[in-house]
């Protein structure tokens, strides 16, 4: 149940800042140079700040190499070139149609969870997975 709860948080967090961003890139910011400063806001500034309130020693300890590898490819993948797709497609179009398209990304996630992960399917996950691809035909 804590896991919901957390994810619940985080839904409520980044549905809130893609209004921040589409309200940035009315003012005239080029999206590429929003994707620099938003990484900078909150990769440096946030991992710092992180750090010195959680005052955690465990946060220091890294994994290994290729786990390291993975981590910042992922980090350049979804922090440089999506969210560059994202911010262009952003200030292009209605953010109240651009976010749940973009948002549908928990698809490709539960595909991949199965075919790399060998995750299993249930009629749940189906179920959900269907709600978001009606989602997503609705919006378009």
């Amino acid at each position: 149940m804590k896991a919901f709860w957390l994810a619940a948080i985080t839904a409520c967090i980044w549905g809130v800042v893609p209004i921040v961003e589409k309200i940035a890139l009315s003012k005239g910011m080029n999206p590429l140079m929003a994707v620099v400063v938003r990484n900078f806001g909150s990769v440096t500034a946030g991992v710092i700040l992180w750090t010195i309130i959680a005052r955690n020693p465990e946060l220091t300890k890294t994994g290994s190499i290729s786990a390291i590898i993975l981590m910042f490819a992922g980090g350049a993948l979804s922090a440089v070139v999506g969210q560059s797709f994202f911010y262009s497609s952003l200030k292009l179009g209605d953010v109240s149609k651009v976010v749940p398209i973009a948002g549908s990304y928990p698809l490709i996630s539960f595909v991949l969870g199965i075919l790399i992960l060998g995750e299993t399917v249930t009629l749940t996950r189906i179920m959900g997975v269907l709600c978001v691809v009606a989602g997503v035909i609705l919006l378009k």
